[in-house]
């Protein structure tokens, strides 16, 4: 085995769980994210397991499609429930996590050194509501999918042995934010694990890219926890796809804050006010979604509730955009959770784009990079 070379999965997802309850079993990590599934087979939530017989759910199909639902993510999950300080632990997780657990570790709230990160290839998130609409529509029951898969502008569904395509609309497409996402590889990665449809043939594949995923993989093989095939042809054909989808996100990306920075001063203002100000109820729940909001409390939502003489709604968002500006890394999680349904996610695309140009940075790119606005970074500038 060699670092950058793909593997067919035999025989399905079990083959994962059971690569998981190795890593348990021989104390390799502490804990493993897993997965836990509410009434629906949509209704993803994060789990924390430390006994390998709890490992019995692995739905990825789903995970990739749609991610966890509401505030959930793996990489908020992981830094509030799991102590990743303390604590070795094993999980899956999108790019955007990575990137998540990067700037986190910056600020000293875990060390990445503890997390074993097999990183999905993201094809974006989808709303999980509207595919269930769209499947009912083809006169279907949503509970009888048995996997689906996001492709350029549709998304695929197995289901009674069959593959029904649904078309992207106005009604069903990713999610805003993924539609502008560009970076769809994951800045700390051990393993690569890619999901996609060969007909009706569900088919998983594993790409090495750490010299801990190596280690871990080789192990899991010499032992017979897991089954793996060298794969070439998979790997040209999910690249293809992926260069289009970022080809496709970086366009829409480019166009939407162009778009905004061609717009006057005063226009500005009056789009933030309207689309991002006003709107707010001031709730706390993109705070609650945000896998980069760290504070364990937050001053201006105490304030908020302690109904503090003086207290400006406005001030919450004008703060949390303050903060954004050089740390948000595009998860897009504050705009699903927003029961106002405010773009807070383009916004924040908006402030780092403009960090970018003016500095450099990208949030989540790098640990060894530095925040532009620390005394640290300031000295080295001058």
């Amino acid at each position: 085995m060699e670092i950058g070379e793909t593997y067919t999965v035999r025989p399905d997802e079990s083959a994962l769980i059971k690569l998981f309850q190795m890593l348990l079993e021989e104390k390799v990590v502490d804990s493993v994210l897993g997965f836990d599934i509410k009434k629906k087979r949509y209704d993803l939530s994060p789990k924390a397991i430390e006994n390998p017989k709890e490992l019995t759910l692995l739905p990825l199909s789903q995970y990739l499609a749609y991610n966890y639902a509401r505030i959930n993510s793996s990489s908020k999950f992981v830094h509030t429930k799991m102590n990743p300080r303390n604590k070795k632990i094993a999980l899956i997780a999108r790019p955007c996590d990575t990137r998540a657990f990067i700037e986190l570790s910056k600020f000293n709230q875990l060390k990445l050194d503890n997390l074993f990160i097999i990183c999905t290839n993201c094809t974006g998130s989808i709303s999980a509501a509207d595919v269930q609409k769209g499947i009912e529509n083809l006169k279907l029951d949503p509970e009888n999918v048995e996997a689906e898969e996001l492709g350029i502008n549709s998304i695929k569904i197995l289901i009674a042995g069959k593959i029904q395509e649904i078309k992207f609309s106005d009604s069903i497409k990713r999610w805003d934010n993924c539609s502008r996402c560009h970076k769809r590889e994951g800045s700390i990665c051990d393993i690569q694990v890619d999901f996609y449809l060969d007909g009706t043939k569900k088919v998983i594949t594993l790409t090495i890219i750490s010299e801990k995923g190596k280690e871990i993989l080789e192990k899991a093989v010499s032992s017979k926890k897991i089954q793996l095939d060298k794969t070439t042809a998979a790997v040209k054909k999910r690249k293809e796809l992926m260069e289009k989808i970022v080809a496709q996100a970086t366009e829409y990306r480019e166009k939407s804050i162009a778009d905004f920075q061609n717009l006057s001063d005063e226009e500005k203002f009056a789009k933030i006010a309207k689309e991002f100000i006003e709107p707010c109820r001031v709730c706390g729940q993109c705070i609650n979604a945000c896998p980069v909001c760290y504070c364990p409390t937050c001053d201006v939502m105490r304030r908020r509730k302690e109904k503090e003489a003086g207290f400006d709604g406005r001030l919450y968002l004008l703060t949390k955009m303050a903060h954004m500006g050089d740390i948000c890394i595009g998860c897009g999680k504050c705009t699903v959770a927003c029961p106002a349904k405010i773009q807070s996610a383009f916004f924040y695309d908006v402030l780092t784009d403009y960090v970018k140009q003016a500095f450099g940075y990208e949030p989540g790119r790098s640990a060894e990079e530095i925040y532009p606005r620390t005394m640290k970074a300031i000295k080295k500038s001058r």
